[in-house]
């Protein structure tokens, strides 16, 4: 310490204080001020990206609303569609079956009337060999010859009384 001066104290001193103070208002004028714009401005984005985020999150939503009501409202019509489906295919089962209740009854009409038409044949038939039987053994009987449409005649009219006794 010995090369040290006193006498320029107040001078180094107010040199220095001007040197900071001068740096103090550069500094300020070209670092401050542009950084503090930036930053004004960063926050400034920062503050429209939220806000913006915001009403896309509101916009979102809405929108989720809106397609949870479509869902729900589709939910509903497909219900709708099914039970109307299943009313549709019971009331279609119940024609089916009416169909074929009815198809099955006229099949046995059928069947009945055929049955009886052979019955009826087969009587015929039963009658006319019987007839025929008949005037076979009269003729051997009487031995003698005897018109066959006499004996037919007879046969038939006898087995006509007959079956309308029957009946």
């Amino acid at each position: 310490m010995e090369n040290f001066d006193i006498s320029n104290l107040p001078k180094d001193l107010l040199l220095n204080i001007l040197n900071i103070i001068l740096l103090f208002v550069i500094i300020r004028f070209f670092v401050y001020k542009p950084v503090k714009k930036f930053m004004d401005n960063r926050t400034a984005r920062v503050n429209d990206v939220s806000a913006k985020a915001a009403a896309e999150l509101v916009e979102a939503e809405k929108i989720k609303s809106q397609y949870e009501n479509v869902l729900a409202d589709s939910k509903t019509e497909v219900q709708t569609i099914l039970s109307q489906g299943r009313d549709a295919a019971s009331v279609e089962a119940a024609k089916i079956i009416s169909d074929a209740k009815e198809s099955a009854a006229n099949i046995i009409v059928k069947a009945e009337e055929k049955v009886e038409a052979e019955n009826k044949k087969a009587l015929e038939n039963m009658q006319n060999q019987v007839v025929d039987l008949a005037f076979d053994i009269s003729e051997k009987l009487l031995d003698r010859e005897i018109k066959d449409a006499d004996n037919k005649a007879i046969a038939t009219r006898f087995f006509e009384k007959q079956m309308s006794e029957s009946e």
